[in-house]
């Protein structure tokens, strides 16, 4: 049915003149409101509207951020054939304009408040979220509500965006595993039920809709009203306040009535299915899927431990049976959250010389192990202590907690969390053995391979030629429009709470101790987790020669045993209680994680300095990480990008474009890679290990629920021991790289068979993290691309041209200069005219600059929102990580933002004259040639 149109100016009395007309009028009568705490133990508040409109709240004081959801009972779920993908492409088209709000209005409210604002399509739902100040969370619910009713869906918006669609779907295709499980498997395993429509539609359905106003404007009034969303809210708001909120925005809209239509229920299966997607590419997969009951069917949570047991780690089943093995280099097991029944889902990628049908037998035989005997308790008592961890690390975060009550309401579930520990708790072996027989069968099962062709060699086309027309951005000449827009701008101006607030936080406490290791302690009582990261001055920057990968492999080896543990033993010790710690290699360090509960930091602390102090560098090991190393080399080949990136290939040449062999931001090719893995002998990693792993370079942050003198002294305990050894301390240098007379020759990566050209440009940015002029170079890049809504190239390309679903840009700057990259990925009858309008722009830029407004626009979303990267534990001690490692000081978070907002427009002219430099760039082009 049709809603009445409520203007927004109307709706929120706005300061124009266009509101002056219902100052006086007497508020609206909502009808009745209805309201209980369904979870005491979270303190979640279900309320319910006279209209139909649910909302799920949650209060949480931690941080002065909030969530604001709207989640709508439609998906691909809801489609039918020869309309699927209209779910999807109406996610897209809310973006694009209201009655009262012009194109682009949304994301600017947004991005000038500081706030994030997105949207994502699923089978069940179609949700819409905003995470922002909890002092603007008036702001997300006026543009939901006024999203719900008054979409425009204007023709000449709908033919941009659909070509952003098609962008999507093709940059989404380009890989061989989102192919083969969309295209080949789900349709497969389910051959009536609409759960085997791609959720972003069939490229044929799309195509007929692109130009079908009326059809996609009918979908949106049969499915977007109150009766069929619920409003999902979480963070720090008072909840009376904050749903008096929402019935002010939403309950003036009438329930709405549903037209639904028949879902035909998935058919028994009563026989294996099997299918192969063949394209080219290098690594094989393996999918196998079996039909299991739908979420909250007691089943359900039976399968859920089973697939804990079988993928919960590197002490889990599959992992020790087919990657410690060399059979797999991965390889897991999912059990899908879903309204109707779905699958349950084992998948895997065979290591090198390994055929999918023997990775096949292996995940075969694992299940016949299921159903062979019971699994022993303490299995079991790993996988539920895991899934309690992942509850309570979940309560860090707004934004998980939001999705998680609202992905559970939107499928008829909204109690689902508070019951699920109890279920789950009361899983024996006999239950899970009793699945396994009951589900896990030949006969109920869709098994699917991709089977790579070869990839033929690559072509190297001439350059595109540069497209002579380009777009720009559209002003607002209606005055209605552009009224409400000033009364919003004025009504939501200025600084959040939440930009100012860095300066309550709790200082943190920095120790040195007598061996040199740097420890930062910030406490933080909000829930009872513990998040730790760190490095050490061992990165690839120390690979000796032509030793590619040394830093990495030893690394990645500390963990596969010690002198007290086995790698299994370890793995077990942290999985066990849900905990984790990880090492890992990049240019310019070795980086160390960790994440456990406050009752088990202790634990975690431990572990981490066992594996530090105490590696034994196990022959047998080191061959079996060579094996994963080496597929993974190999599966590195086929890495297309898509809507994501460029691919492994393509920033490979990039690297070496910009940077002469031997420099630390240089990359080795892949079959040089290769080479020096299989090269790499056990006496290079200890000999690296001795040399570089040392306490006087190693910094730890801790933040959470820990006080902050005792953690002091628990890593004083745990590290007190290791020595440093002798030498002189090493010292990280970054040699500046000139800048180039002029453009190297543009370079084509062909790679067949895929749907999207990504196109990679850029330059040695020139930029270092201590520079002073970082932070006038960060707003202009902001203004370039760094913003996918509000840049001169996402609004350019993306917005006014239809040409791309991804348009991003970001200058990277640490101890060295890195990369100044830009990247488009688009159809390759797009790619000519993508390239020329990036161009333009940037050349634009160069030669007249950026206006005043957009630097002031920019300060707003890069203040404003960095509340937001400090919601977490762990955003927190990445901050001070950066700060510690470049000297920037440990009142960085709290100066942080006045150095942004001090930054001028004449800063801004000086950066954009020194670090935009078009005319050196380098352009690499991957995937299909452009046509």
């Amino acid at each position: 049915m049709k809603f009445p149109r409520l203007s927004l100016a109307a709706a929120l009395l706005l300061f124009s003149a266009a509101a002056s007309s219902v100052l006086a009028a007497a508020p609206p009568d909502y009808g009745k409101v209805t309201s209980q705490t369904f979870d005491k133990a979270q303190k979640v508040t279900e309320t319910h509207l006279a209209n139909g409109l649910t909302i799920i709240s949650k209060e949480v004081h931690s941080a002065p951020v909030a969530y604001f959801s709207v989640w709508y009972k439609v998906g691909s779920r809801n489609e039918i054939s020869g309309q699927t993908g209209l779910s999807h492409i109406l996610e897209h088209m809310l973006f694009k304009g209201t009655n009262d709000l012009p194109p682009g209005a949304i994301n600017h409210l947004f991005q000038s408040n500081g706030g994030e604002i997105n949207a994502s399509t699923g089978q069940d739902r179609t949700e819409y979220h905003e995470l922002i100040a909890s002092d603007r969370l008036e702001l997300a619910a006026r543009i939901e509500a006024d999203r719900m009713a008054n979409s425009k869906f204007d023709p000449a918006e709908l033919a941009h965006e659909m070509t952003v669609v098609r962008s999507e779907l093709e940059g989404d295709n380009n890989s061989p595993g989102y192919d083969l499980y969309t295209n080949v498997f789900l349709p497969a395993a389910m051959s009536a039920h609409p759960y085997h429509w791609p959720t972003i539609g069939w490229r044929p359905d799309v195509e007929a809709v692109a130009n079908r106003r009326d059809v996609i404007y009918s979908y949106y009034k049969e499915h977007y009203m109150p009766s069929n969303a619920i409003v999902v809210m979480v963070g720090d708001f008072e909840t009376p306040k904050a749903v008096e909120i929402v019935q002010k925005y939403f309950g003036v809209y009438p329930a709405g009535k549903t037209e639904a239509h028949f879902i035909t229920p998935e058919p028994e299966q009563r026989g294996e299915r099997r299918v192969i997607l063949r394209r080219p590419g290098t690594t094989g997969q393996v999918l196998i899927g079996y039909h299991v009951p739908k979420t909250g069917e007691p089943d359900h949570y039976v399968l859920d431990v089973l697939s804990q047991i079988l993928s919960g780690g590197r002490s889990a089943r599959l992992y020790q049976s087919l990657v410690e093995t060399g059979i797999a280099q991965s390889a897991g097991a999912g059990n899908e959250d879903t309204r109707d029944p779905y699958l349950f889902e084992l998948d895997g990628a065979p290591s090198t010389g390994v055929s999918n049908a023997d990775l096949e037998k292996g995940l075969e035989a694992e299940v016949a192990k299921l159903q062979a005997a019971p699994v022993i308790q303490a299995e079991i008592t790993r996988a539920v202590q895991q899934l309690e961890a992942s509850f309570v690390f979940r309560n860090d975060s707004v934004s998980s907690q939001a999705d998680s009550l609202g992905g559970y309401a939107v499928i008829g579930l909204p109690n689902y969390n508070g019951t699920y520990l109890d279920r789950i708790r009361q899983v024996t072996p006999a239950d899970v053995q009793r699945v396994a027989k009951q589900y896990l069968t030949q006969t109920n099962r869709t098994v699917a391979y991709f089977e790579p062709q070869p990839l033929p060699p690559g072509t190297t086309p001439p350059p595109p030629p540069v497209a002579d027309n380009f777009g720009s951005s559209k002003p607002v000449t209606d005055p209605r429009q552009k009224a409400i827009l000033a009364a919003l701008d004025k009504k939501f101006n200025g600084a959040t709470k939440a930009a100012a607030v860095s300066a309550t936080r709790p200082k943190p406490t920095r120790v040195v101790l007598a061996n040199g290791l740097t420890v930062i302690v910030e406490e933080n009582h909000a829930n009872k987790t513990v998040a730790l990261t760190g490095l050490v001055k061992a990165g690839s920057v120390f690979d000796p020669g032509e030793k590619y990968g040394t830093a990495a492999l030893t690394a990645a080896m500390l963990p596969r045993g010690t002198t007290t543990k086995t790698a299994l033993q370890l793995a077990l010790s942290l999985e066990s209680v849900g905990a984790a710690v990880g090492i890992g290699a990049s240019e310019e360090s070795a980086r160390v994680s960790g994440a456990s509960q406050t009752k088990d930091f202790g634990l975690m602390l431990s572990t981490l300095a066992d594996e530090m102090l105490h590696p034994t560098f196990p022959a047998e090991q080191l061959e079996r990480l060579r094996a994963q190393s080496l597929s993974a080399l190999e599966d590195a080949r086929q890495d297309t990008g898509g809507t994501g990136g460029a691919g492994t290939q393509a920033e490979i040449a990039f690297a070496q474009t910009l940077y002469p062999k031997g420099h630390p931001y240089w990359q080795p090719t892949i079959d040089e890679s290769e080479a020096a893995t299989k090269a790499l002998k056990r006496d290079d990693l200890l000999s690296f290990y001795k040399t570089y792993y040392r306490p006087d370079t190693t910094t730890l942050v801790i933040v959470g629920d820990v006080d902050a003198a005792q953690a002091v002294r628990q890593v004083k305990a745990a590290f007190s021991d290791w020595k440093n050894p002798a030498g002189p301390k090493p010292v990280v240098v970054i040699p500046d790289v000139p800048v180039l007379a002029k453009a190297p020759a543009t370079q084509v990566i062909a790679i067949p068979d895929t749907p999207q050209t990504s196109i990679l440009f850029g330059y040695n940015g020139g930029l270092k993290q201590n520079n002073p002029d970082y932070y006038a170079a960060q707003i202009m890049n902001f203004i370039v691309g760094g913003s996918v809504f509000g840049s001169r190239l996402g609004k350019i390309i993306r917005d006014d041209n239809g040409l791309a679903y991804s348009v991003s840009s970001g200058i990277q700057a640490q101890h060295g200069s890195g990369p100044y990259q830009f990247f488009v990925g688009t159809n390759p009858k797009n790619a000519t005219r993508a390239l020329g309008l990036l161009r333009q722009t940037l050349a634009q830029i160069k030669q007249y600059g950026v206006t005043p407004d957009e630097i002031e626009q920019a300060k707003l979303y890069i203040t404003g929102s960095y509340p937001i990267r400090l919601e977490t534990n762990a955003g927190v001690a990445g901050v001070l990580l950066l700060a510690e490692d470049n000297d920037l000081g440990l009142d960085f978070p709290y100066r942080r933002n006045a150095i942004y907002n001090a930054v001028t427009p004449a800063q801004v002219d000086v950066a954009i004259r020194k670090y935009l430099r078009p005319a050196e760039g380098a352009l690499i082009i991957a995937g299909a040639a452009p046509g």
